[in-house]
């Protein structure tokens, strides 16, 4: 492992006072981190190590200045002061400034306070304050990650000694047996000096830590305390263990987020309790934007005056409307049914194939409500479905129902379940009048309605008044941050795919008869590791719901937990029942999840028990919704024990 530290003093002329009524302005001194190729990377020496298992690579920082110490500084004067950090790197990285000044009197023994007589003598003019933000932890941190070979703006302007700033004042005469004496009275600030010290970091993506007083900084610490380098398999239930050398632990420790290093809570499973808007939750990570998403664990006891989080079962679960029991979406026959809003319903029809021979096409063109299939060399077979159903499913998936080899909008189909040898479920893309399945797909998972389950949430939500729309109460939306609650739709096997998708119905394979989504790849699907690999990443802005992306606009900063952020606490599907990790309720509890899982006769949705499995998508579940903190937002006591929680006020 390299560390390495480096001071660099902007600007070093410091001088002498020439007159009592004049100071000198000490430099601006630039702290920069620079961190080598390893495993630690330590940001100032005034900070822990944060320890993440992910290399760095070229990583040069420097800081610049423009500033020039006047030898005599006078009341009124403004002296420019910029200063920037300049990433010569070749990785993208996080910039945080912070700003301390101090007096010091003329013997260096003592600060000075900032204010005399009411009045706060040095004045520092900012500059570009869009492109910074002042975070709980008293950094400014740079808004954008700073690319390689660019420069943050200057925070700083300039600094000015106060026009009414008086030191040692007038003179003061008294009159005595001799006559009258004046003199000047004494004061601290006689050739005391004025410091303005400027503090850099810079760090990879996501590793600088966040306060210990927030949530995000409880998870970070106990994730800091796990070996970060150890594999995790997330093939097996996550247990309780008291023996941290246990890899497995309580699910991961570190991830990233759109190349974040995030978080993962990883401390002891009867350790995280969070009350917040009086309600029960439970931490599950950081975020790339550094707040925490919390999962909803119930409704607060009260046992001797103190509120506990001590709920079990379909208690942990929300009530709305008498109810406990919601449906993702009114439908399960239609893909646009996975999603958490959705376009376009086509059904999946069902055809009795029976004897009849078809023509089965890899591609299809269209003319004046005319769809004619592709029979060129390569691109179509024709068979009955018992005899060419093997090589029908390899890529070739549109077919005129009545046999032909072209046929108007009702006859059009594009095969989705290929099991049976006997039965066909297809899509009538005509019916839509869709030139292809791409332009079906599209319609079909555009953002038009709101399903039942974005309904529910944010109806619960305004029920619970979190966004304060009851006059004289709290916004408690203000609390949150705008996290991205993903609802990946991106297709990973089948013939939603696309036209030339393998969907062969093999057993044993991920290439099975139904059309998997991304997460089933990611989760159900083993490496050559015999691993899998979640991901907290949202390509499509289509499936990044949040409250600012129009894209995929959410009415509340509210939704649910992936399939993947379940894998990595520890819900391993292939685990089977077990309730030993710290999101497990109960075997009999089943809860949902944001993520499609497969789509053919017809769609399901990923939910947990105590792993990760399937449901249709019109099924009734048990709803445990996730907001997120902000980065800023800290608690004021507890252990996070159920009997002494995190009280988040």
């Amino acid at each position: 492992m390299i560390k390495a530290e480096a001071v660099l003093v902007l600007g070093d002329n410091v001088k002498k006072l020439k007159n009592k009524k004049y100071l000198p302005l000490i430099a601006i001194v630039a702290l920069v981190a620079v961190a080598g190729i390893g495993a630690v990377i330590a940001f100032g020496s005034d900070k822990a190590m944060f320890n993440n298992n992910f290399a760095v690579a070229d990583y040069k920082t420097v800081a610049e200045e423009n500033f020039a110490s006047p030898d005599d500084w006078t009341p009124c004067t403004e002296t420019p002061k910029v200063a920037t950090m300049t990433n010569n790197g070749n990785v993208p990285v996080v910039v945080r400034m912070k700003i301390e000044e101090w007096w010091r009197d003329a013997a260096d023994t003592q600060d000075l306070p900032l204010v005399k007589d009411g009045v706060k003598l040095a004045i520092i003019y900012t500059q570009n304050e869009s492109d910074w933000e002042l975070k709980g932890d008293g950094w400014y941190y740079y808004k954008e990650l700073l690319a390689p070979g660019q420069t943050t703006t200057s925070l700083l302007k300039s600094v000015k000694l106060d026009c009414s700033a008086n030191f040692g004042g007038e003179n003061v005469c008294t009159d005595t047996a001799e006559g009258k004496v004046c003199e000047k009275p004494a004061d601290a600030y006689e050739n005391a000096k004025y410091h303005l010290k400027v503090t850099f970091q810079t760090g990879q993506q996501g590793s600088i830590t966040p306060p210990t007083n927030t949530l995000a900084g409880v998870v970070c610490t106990q994730a800091s305390a796990s070996d970060p380098t150890a594999t995790i398999d997330f093939t097996q239930l996550a247990v309780k263990s008291d023996d941290s050398a246990v890899a497995n632990g309580n699910g991961a420790n570190y991830y990233t987020e759109n190349g974040t290093v995030v978080c993962y809570y990883r401390g002891d499973i009867d350790y995280n309790n969070v009350i917040w808007a009086d309600m029960c939750w439970k931490m599950v990570r950081t975020t790339a934007a550094g707040g925490v998403k919390l999962m909803y664990f119930g409704e607060p006891t009260e046992v001797n005056g103190a509120k506990q989080c001590t709920a079990t079962g379909t208690n942990t679960a929300i009530r709305y409307n008498n109810a406990t029991y919601f449906r993702f979406n009114e439908n399960y026959n239609s893909p646009a049914d996975v999603g958490y809003m959705y376009g376009d319903r086509l059904i999946a029809k069902y055809l009795d194939a029976g004897s009849t021979t078809y023509t089965f096409a890899n591609d299809v063109s269209y003319n004046n409500g005319v769809y004619t299939l592709s029979t060129g060399a390569g691109q179509s077979i024709s068979g009955n479905w018992r005899d060419t159903r093997e090589a029908a499913s390899a890529k070739y998936h549109y077919f005129c129902t009545d046999g032909a080899t072209s046929c108007d909008s009702t006859k059009i189909g594009y095969i989705v379940d290929f099991y049976s040898k006997f039965d066909i479920y297809y899509l009538n893309i005509g019916a839509g009048g869709y030139v292809n399945i791409e332009a079906a797909k599209a319609a079909m998972f555009a953002n038009t309605h709101d399903s039942a389950m974005k309904t529910t949430l944010e109806g619960w939500f305004e029920s619970k008044n979190l966004d304060g729309h009851i006059a004289g109460t709290r916004n408690y939306e203000d609390d949150l941050e705008d996290a991205i609650y993903c609802n990946d739709r991106e297709v990973y096997s089948g013939s939603l795919k696309g036209k030339d998708a393998d969907a062969t119905f093999t057993f044993g394979v991920e290439r099975t008869k139904y059309s998997y989504y991304a997460s089933y790849g990611r989760n159900v699907v083993k490496n050559a590791q015999d691993n899998v690999e979640p991901s907290l990443d949202c390509d499509n802005s289509r499936d990044a719901f949040r409250v600012s992306n129009n894209d995929a606009k959410l009415k509340h900063k509210v939704g649910l937990i992936t399939a993947d952020e379940l894998t990595m606490a520890g819900a391993s599907y292939f685990a089977g029942h077990n309730c030993s990790y710290y999101l497990c309720i109960t075997r009999d509890s089943s809860s949902l999840t944001m993520t499609p899982y497969s789509t053919a006769s017809g769609s399901n949705v990923f939910m947990y028990i105590t792993s990760a499995i399937d449901g249709n998508a019109n099924n009734m579940y048990q709803v445990r919704p996730m907001v997120t903190l902000k980065s800023s937002i800290e608690y004021a006591s507890g252990t996070g024990l159920p009997t002494d929680p995190y009280i988040v006020e």
